[in-house]
């Protein structure tokens, strides 16, 4: 089985007076390695994983649906904003997919969550 072991969120700042912002929400997809039917430091990366997401933004209204992307050798999938208004955000993994492993949501970890753009 397979989870999303991590969801990180990392901002670039830039233009005038930094006040332009890329926005890169970095998900990490894990498989019980260990076999222990629990998500911890012990389980593996997945590659080649289908990740489906949803990026809201909730002051405004908007909200964004990426084309889904595979996961790299590291079990993570890069999903980038760009010019992304400050405030606060709300991000979810809506799916993950593999030839292998199933997703099992109950044991994801950061999924959902969320960022504060300032």
């Amino acid at each position: 089985i397979m989870f999303v072991g991590d969801v990180a969120f990392t901002q670039k700042d830039y233009g005038p007076g930094k006040s332009n912002h890329d926005l890169t929400t970095i998900v990490t997809i894990q498989w019980d390695s260990n076999g222990n039917g629990v998500a911890d430091g012990g389980d593996s990366p997945v590659g080649q994983a289908t990740v489906t997401v949803e990026l809201c933004h909730p002051g405004s209204g908007q909200c964004w649906d990426w084309i889904p992307l595979s996961t790299s050798g590291a079990g993570t999938a890069n999903f980038i904003l760009k010019r992304a208004p400050t405030g606060n955000y709300d991000f979810t993994v809506n799916g993950v997919s593999h030839g292998t492993y199933l997703w099992e949501s109950s044991l994801d970890l950061d999924n959902p969550s969320s960022y504060s753009l300032n």
